[in-house]
């Protein structure tokens, strides 16, 4: 697997078709790809300054590169945040199981965030950069 840089609009149009969202402007995004096309992105929004929220798809591309790039590098050395933001449907327990493997911690609910059920409540979860330290 390698990282794809510089074709944000072409990677932020892959996640959100995969994802089943919109994404809009202004954004950063980061593919992972192999020798046929794109297989996973990470998309950057909604900057403060101190925090990010990342946006992620990519089944089987999780490798430990990946993820040092993906959800340390990039975030906390190259943007200099303080934490990381994550949202998934309460209904998506392959993401609610990754998210704290990761590092992430939950904070919050927003109900029924993504639609009228319960299963579309948004969990939110939250990585700091002590949080992130075991990535390096």
């Amino acid at each position: 697997m390698q990282l794809v840089f510089g074709h944000d609009a072409a990677v932020a149009a892959f996640a959100a078709e995969k994802l089943g969202i919109s994404i809009n402007p202004p954004f950063v995004a980061i593919g992972v790809a192999d020798e046929t096309g794109l297989k996973g992105a990470a998309v950057y929004a909604n900057w403060t300054g101190w925090n990010v929220e990342i946006m992620f798809y990519g089944p089987g591309c999780l490798t430990r590169p990946v993820i040092r790039a993906l959800f340390w590098g990039y975030p906390f050395n190259d943007l200099n945040v303080g934490r990381l933001t994550a949202a998934t449907r309460r209904s998506n327990k392959v993401t609610r199981g990754l998210l704290p493997r990761l590092g992430f911690t939950e904070e919050a609910c927003l109900s029924r965030f993504y639609g009228p059920r319960k299963g579309d409540d948004a969990i939110i979860y939250r990585m700091t950069r002590e949080q992130a330290e075991r990535w390096k």
